[in-house]
């Protein structure tokens, strides 16, 4: 599920940054074989704004650490794992830890430097509508500061060096 999430916001990235719009691309990924409940579900969300919780970031960085701990225990090598709760751990320490998963996105915007936006509505594909929740914490160029950006309107550079980001040891 996790690295789904991911794969989700990658692609709204990848549209982003190469100039589709993210709602026309998750409109034709759906359709096809690579849909998902996350695609179909949280990807709507994360282009509206919408991080009110279905399972909230902070119980999802538990179950990644537990997993991680099992892993390691095992000696399995899971790096994907690893690496998605690196990033939960960024959103949770912006102080998104009550937000839904879907806003993992907020962590790989800041990492590229753009939001991701839609020029055309986006369908609430999902059975369930719940309250737009925005959420209290930063969005792009504000993640991982206190307080606020940079006042200049551009998205501020990451934080986070590449070996901190890979390391799953402070989990």
């Amino acid at each position: 599920m996790t690295l789904t999430n991911l794969a989700v916001c990658e692609a709204l990235i990848f549209a982003q940054k190469s100039g589709v719009d993210p709602a026309r691309m998750l409109e034709a990924l759906s359709a096809g074989a690579a849909g998902s409940w996350q695609l179909s579900n949280l990807g709507p969300k994360m282009l509206r704004r919408d991080f009110a919780p279905g399972f909230k970031v902070r119980l999802q960085r538990k179950d990644l650490r537990l997993a991680l701990e099992s892993a390691q225990q095992m000696a399995a090598a899971l790096p994907g794992l690893a690496l998605v709760s690196q990033l939960f751990s960024a959103v949770e320490a912006a102080g998104c830890g009550e937000e839904g998963t879907q806003a993992l996105i907020k962590a790989l915007e800041q990492l590229n430097g753009v939001q991701v936006k839609s020029a055309t509505p986006v369908a609430v594909w999902g059975r369930r509508q719940r309250r737009r929740h925005h959420g209290t914490c930063p969005e792009v160029g504000r993640l991982g500061k206190a307080g606020g950006g940079s006042g200049s309107g551009a998205p501020s550079p990451p934080r986070a060096s590449a070996a901190a980001m890979a390391s799953p040891s402070s989990t």
